[in-house]
């Protein structure tokens, strides 16, 4: 999968979804580390599957959800929740439905939700 990305991650993590991609100017506004605070906003666990490069990917829906899994396990750290619950084929083609036309807005706005809730992003 790592060859068919749009530009948004590489394979250590940086520019996860919720990492904004370099070209946006906004590079360093979500670190590797931080994404599991994102499960704690329902729009927030949504734009996890909504990035372009999961989207772009041509992954089924199950497949999706299994990557977004295995990237917020993989790199959330400690700000992921002990109650967090994979996501499923059902979200994965509603989140994919419902995907925001402002990527860049969206990631923006939800970082600055987590920041005034008091959670620590960088």
């Amino acid at each position: 999968m790592l060859h068919e990305r749009t530009g948004d991650a590489v394979a250590d993590g940086t520019g996860l979804a919720g990492v904004a991609a370099a070209d946006d100017g906004d590079a360093d506004v979500y670190p590797t580390g931080h994404i599991g605070y994102f499960q704690r906003l329902p729009e927030g666990r949504a734009f996890l599957m909504q990035v372009p490069g999961l989207l772009n990917a041509g992954l089924p829906d199950d497949r999706r959800a299994a990557v977004t899994t295995w990237l917020v396990r993989t790199f959330a750290g400690p700000s992921l929740s002990p109650d967090f619950q994979p996501y499923t084929a059902a979200e994965a083609r509603q989140y994919r439905e419902s995907r925001p036309a402002d990527i860049a807005g969206t990631r923006k706005r939800l970082y600055e939700e987590l920041l005034a809730a008091g959670y620590a992003i960088k």
